[in-house]
């Protein structure tokens, strides 16, 4: 698993310590603007399973972590192992196995180690699946989701957020409201909601026999 960023001219590499949180054009990103990004990506090499082109079905298996940090580290998470699986209808999930500790903004002081729990990273609709592989963006756009009482809650669609308005998965924001970080991924009011609906999703595989990814 490698983690990477784009440089100004689109071309990516593994970022350093001192690049994490730069734009491409090496600018601190701020959240004041929804378009400062880092344009960090996630990439899982090295999978395997089985893709059946005829059927529409497939799932693939990776092996390695990667880690979610906001706030310098006072609060993150981790999903480790990731699996695909698309169903002959289209749609399929990439899960993982989430593990963290629990933070709250309001209670410095809690720190808690978080079971490892299997959550739904991105739910797919309308997936192709290509002789070497397809691009699709996760859902988010349209997608509602349920949070406790008294925590941040999504508000209704409108005129103003129809254009961004969505979630990630409800298993996914569940873990999340253990982390602290719940309405970082969902519309929720926020000044960066623009910035939160999810970008394409990129899975390349060689099949052979049974397949491979």
């Amino acid at each position: 698993m490698t983690v990477e960023k784009p440089d100004g001219a689109g071309v990516y590499a593994e970022p350093s310590w001192a690049t994490k949180c730069q734009d491409p054009n090496g600018v601190a990103v701020s959240a004041g603007s929804t378009s400062s990004l880092t344009g960090n990506r996630v990439v899982f090499s090295a999978g395997s399973g089985t893709v059946d082109r005829a059927a529409g079905t497939a799932t693939i298996r990776w092996e390695g972590s990667f880690t979610s940090a906001f706030y310098g580290g006072l609060t993150y998470w981790s999903a480790t192992d990731p699996t695909l699986t698309v169903k002959s209808d289209g749609t399929g999930t990439l899960t993982a196995t989430a593990t963290g500790y629990g933070a709250d903004m309001n209670d410095p002081g809690k720190w808690v180690p978080l079971p490892a729990t299997t959550v739904t990273l991105a739910d797919l609709s309308g997936v192709e699946l290509g002789a070497s592989g397809f691009t699709v963006t996760p859902d988010y756009l349209g997608v509602s989701v349920s949070v406790p009482a008294g925590k941040t809650g999504q508000p209704a669609k409108s005129d103003g957020n129809k254009g961004y308005w969505g979630s990630f998965p409800q298993s996914f924001v569940d873990f999340q409201q253990l982390t602290g970080q719940s309405s970082y991924w969902f519309t929720s009011g926020g000044s960066r909601d623009a910035a939160k609906p999810t970008t394409p999703l990129t899975v390349a595989y060689t099949a052979a026999g049974t397949g491979s990814g």
